[in-house]
C-alpha cells in the first residue's frame, strides 16, 4: 500500500514510480504546482518515495517552470559577439560553446513535452555560463598585452593601456632589405595589415611595381593579384615572366563580392586595379570591408587623369597607410605611416627580388 501525495488516501500502485492514487489527484497536484513553483518532492512523505529516472525528469520539469521567467537567457546576438571578439581566447571559445551544446542536450532530455524548447533554452543558457566558471576555474594565467598578436590598438577589445604595457606590446611586422622594392619605397621594416595605394596616370608603371612587391610579398604567404581591369593578356604574361611570380596567384574579375569572398583564403590582395571595379565609386567602402579581413597586406591600384585627380573618390588617401604616386616609371612615396615620405624608385631599373631578414 502507498499513500497518495495529493489526497492522502491509500492506494495500490500499479508501478514503483506511481505516487498518485488517481490521475485526477495528479493533475491537481500539477496546477498546484504551477502556481506554488513547488515539486512533489517538498512533501513530508518524500523519504518513502523510491528515487527513479522520471522523478529527475520531474524535478527538472519543475526548475524550468519556475527559472525560464527569472533567468535571464542571453541573446544569440550576444553570443555571437562574444565568440567574435578577437580578445577572447581559443580554450575560451570552446569552454562557452562546449557548455552551451552540452547544457542544451540535458535540457531537452529532462524536459517534458511541453517543456522541451523552453528546457533546451535555459540548458544552453547555464550551460554556456558553466563554460565561463570553469574556465575562470581553470584558466591558465590571462594573457598580458606583451604577448598579444594584435598589430593596431583598434585590433584589440576596448580598454585602456598603460605607457608600459603599450611598450611592451609585441607588433607584427614584415622585413625587407634595403634593395628592394618595399625597402626603398616603404621601409625595411613595417606593420602587417598594411595598405598600400599605388595611383598615377595610364602607363606610368603601376602595374609593374605592384607585380614586383606580389612577388616579394609571396615569400611572406599567399598572394592573389585580381586583375579587376584587364584580362590576361601578353603585357600581364610579360610581366608575370619578368618579376618571377612564384606563389602568386591571378584571378581575373570586377566584381567586389567575388573578390572579397575569394581574399579570405590569402595572406596579402593586390587589386589591379580599382577603376575596372564594376562599383568604381565606392572606393573607401570596398578598401574598409577589404580591412574588416585582417589580411596581413593590402595593395591597390587607382588612375589619375592629366591633372593629378583621382578617377573615383579622393578620400580613399585618407584610409592607406601609404600612397606611392607613379609617373613615367618613377615612383614617389608621398604618404607613410611607418617612416619618412619622398622615396623615389625607377620602376624599370633590374631591381633584385626581396630577400627575407631572418
Amino acid at each position: 500500500m502507498r499513500h497518495c501525495l495529493q489526497c492522502g488516501s491509500s492506494y495500490i500502485p500499479k508501478n514503483n514510480e506511481q505516487i498518485y492514487c488517481s490521475s485526477a489527484c495528479k493533475s491537481k497536484a500539477s496546477r498546484e504546482r504551477r502556481k506554488s513553483n513547488l515539486s512533489d518532492w517538498n512533501n513530508q512523505s518524500f523519504t518513502q518515495i523510491p528515487v527513479t529516472s522520471s522523478i529527475v525528469s520531474e524535478m527538472a520539469n519543475t526548475a524550468v517552470k519556475g527559472a525560464m521567467g527569472q533567468f535571464n537567457v542571453p541573446s544569440i546576438t550576444e553570443v555571437v559577439k562574444t565568440l567574435k571578439d578577437p580578445a577572447m581566447s581559443k580554450n575560451s571559445k570552446i569552454m562557452l560553446v562546449g557548455g552551451g551544446v552540452a547544457g542544451g542536450i540535458v535540457g531537452y532530455q529532462f524536459a517534458d513535452n511541453g517543456q522541451k524548447l523552453g528546457g533546451t533554452i535555459l540548458g544552453v543558457a547555464l550551460g554556456i555560463c558553466g563554460g565561463k566558471i570553469i574556465h575562470w576555474l581553470f584558466q591558465d594565467e590571462e594573457v598580458v598585452p606583451e604577448t598579444t598578436t594584435s598589430t593596431t590598438l583598434s585590433d584589440a577589445s576596448l580598454r585602456l593601456y598603460t605607457a608600459e604595457e603599450i611598450s611592451k606590446m609585441q607588433i607584427l611586422t614584415v622585413s625587407f632589405t634595403e634593395d628592394t622594392t618595399f625597402g626603398r619605397l616603404v621601409g625595411k621594416t613595417f606593420n602587417e595589415k598594411f595598405s598600400i595605394l599605388l595611383f598615377g596616370e595610364a602607363g606610368g608603371g603601376k602595374s609593374h611595381i605592384a607585380t614586383k612587391m606580389a612577388s616579394e610579398l609571396a615569400q611572406y604567404g599567399k598572394v592573389l593579384y585580381v586583375l579587376a581591369e584587364e584580362d590576361v593578356t601578353d603585357s600581364v604574361r610579360t610581366r608575370i615572366k619578368r618579376y618571377v611570380c612564384d606563389g602568386v596567384k591571378f584571378f581575373v574579375s570586377n566584381k567586389e563580392e567575388k573578390i572579397l569572398e575569394l581574399a579570405r583564403e590569402y595572406d596579402f590582395l593586390i587589386l589591379d586595379s580599382l577603376n575596372g571595379m564594376s562599383q568604381w565609386n565606392y572606393h573607401t567602402d570596398f578598401l574598409r570591408k577589404v580591412k574588416a579581413l585582417n589580411l596581413r597586406g593590402t595593395i591597390l591600384v587607382n588612375q589619375v587623369n592629366k591633372q593629378g585627380d583621382f578617377v573615383g573618390n579622393n578620400s580613399l588617401l585618407h584610409e592607406v597607410d601609404v600612397s606611392i604616386k607613379v609617373t613615367d616609371g618613377i615612383a614617389e612615396t608621398t604618404k607613410n605611416r611607418f617612416g619618412t615620405s619622398e622615396n623615389t624608385l625607377a620602376i624599370f631599373d633590374k631591381t633584385p627580388i626581396a630577400r627575407k631578414i631572418i
